[in-house]
């Protein structure tokens, strides 16, 4: 999966090394699309980087996308992504820390910066 930062920094990074399946560039502008939807963000930076077989960074690249990025005509398929990857970073969550369940007053580790109760607690 890309890696999302939340907080102050709106940026998603995408690593790719040759010789190991690369995710597409749709893919990866869909997961950043996603994320900007659920995290409310005006603008969110895509960084794609590429490595080489034997791990030297070999190609970086970026892009700033928004949600004007998003076609109408796609708009509700990335919302539906926007859901399905908070699931999977509330599981994450869970799996990594262990707990059970998340406090009412907790962050919700979907990345929406908002209290769980008042984000995916429904």
């Amino acid at each position: 999966m890309p890696l999302s930062l939340f907080g102050e920094a709106k940026i998603t990074i995408a690593c790719n090394q040759e010789g190991i399946t690369s995710f597409s560039n749709e893919y990866v502008n869909d997961y950043i699309l996603a994320t900007l939807l659920r995290t409310n963000d005006s603008e969110r930076l895509g960084l794609y980087l590429t490595y080489s077989t034997d791990g030297v960074l070999i190609d970086v690249d970026f892009s700033y996308l928004t949600k004007d990025d998003i076609p109408d005509a796609r708009k509700e398929e990335i919302e539906k992504k926007s859901v399905e990857y908070a699931e999977s970073r509330i599981a994450s969550f869970k799996k990594q820390t262990g707990a059970n369940k998340i406090g009412r007053n907790d962050l919700c580790p979907c990345g929406s910066g908002k209290k769980y109760k008042r984000c995916c607690s429904n």
